[in-house]
């Protein structure tokens, strides 16, 4: 399988790409802004790094020849997202994994909701509108994930998960196990596909994320 990672250099990418190499062996594309100089190549025969900025889409266009799934490492911008989408179709691929954020349907407790949405302003309202216009499209299998607060602690990947609709549950979750469920993803894709899935880590309710506290 080849698998296209948008925004690679960023933390989620680079586990993800980690988990990747360990334990498959499909091949990568890493693409991201000044690619060359932020990623260091693991293995020169599974992965290709592409430097490009999600508003060039002849970029985008090159970067998904021959691609099986695309993740997403973030979604914040609609724009950004009909390039990726518009991409995918010239290149007949319609597989995609997102990463969004938590709060974009104000599904979650009510005083953990106005802390969140005043803490983030609209930074949330442009994360809904791009995972709104994937989240809606019907010539794509996405599935998408709104992880809670994210924080690192090695080893913990802990999470359980929320369907779009549900009141969300706890208020954090690791890096690690926000890259430990997209491999399952990847390696399940057909379990989940179509889902908008909230993520976080068990028994973390709060007025706010409890490492802030």
């Amino acid at each position: 399988m080849n698998i296209l990672i948008l925004g690679a250099a960023g933390k989620i990418a680079q586990l993800v790409r980690e988990k990747l190499l360990k334990s498959t062996d499909y091949s990568l594309t890493l693409f991201a802004r000044e690619a060359h100089q932020r990623i260091k190549i693991e293995n020169s025969l599974r992965e290709t790094i592409v430097e490009g900025d999600f508003k060039d889409i002849s970029t985008l266009r090159k970067a998904m020849e021959n691609q099986d799934l695309v993740f997403v490492a973030t979604m914040e911008n609609v724009e950004a997202m009909e390039n990726i989408v518009q991409a995918m179709s010239e290149n007949e691929i319609d597989k995609l994994i997102g990463i969004g954020s938590l709060g974009i349907y104000n599904e979650l407790p009510e005083s953990f909701n106005h802390w969140n949405r005043k803490t983030l302003g609209s930074i949330l309202d442009r994360t809904k509108e791009a995972v709104d216009y994937v989240d809606n499209r019907t010539d794509i299998d996405s599935v998408i994930l709104r992880p809670a607060w994210l924080y690192n602690e090695a080893g913990n990947e802990k999470y359980e998960i929320t369907q779009k609709g549900e009141l969300f549950k706890g208020t954090q979750v690791t890096r690690e196990a926000v890259a430990h469920l997209v491999l399952e993803i990847i390696k399940n894709f057909e379990k989940y596909k179509n889902q908008n899935i909230g993520v976080s880590e068990p028994n973390t309710d709060g007025d706010q994320p409890l490492f802030l506290q």
